[in-house]
């Protein structure tokens, strides 16, 4: 159970600097009037924090069904 929980919370950490990583160089990009690039990194933003949100909903199915 602990095992899990520590993985629960490095994975949640994650998606948290990723999102103020992605927020930083969104900004950036928007502020050197680049707007392709800005799209570029809402869309890979987009899919990759879909890909962590699907992980962490099924790293939670697991331990609720499992009981682990």
């Amino acid at each position: 159970m602990q095992v899990i929980q520590v993985l629960l919370y490095i994975l949640t950490a994650t998606i948290a600097l990723g999102i103020i990583v992605c927020s930083i160089a969104f900004v950036t990009a928007l502020k050197s009037g680049d707007t392709e690039r800005a799209s570029n990194l809402i869309g890979k933003a987009a899919i990759a924090l879909a890909f962590t949100f699907a992980i962490l909903v099924t790293m939670l199915f697991l331990i609720h069904y499992f009981k682990i």
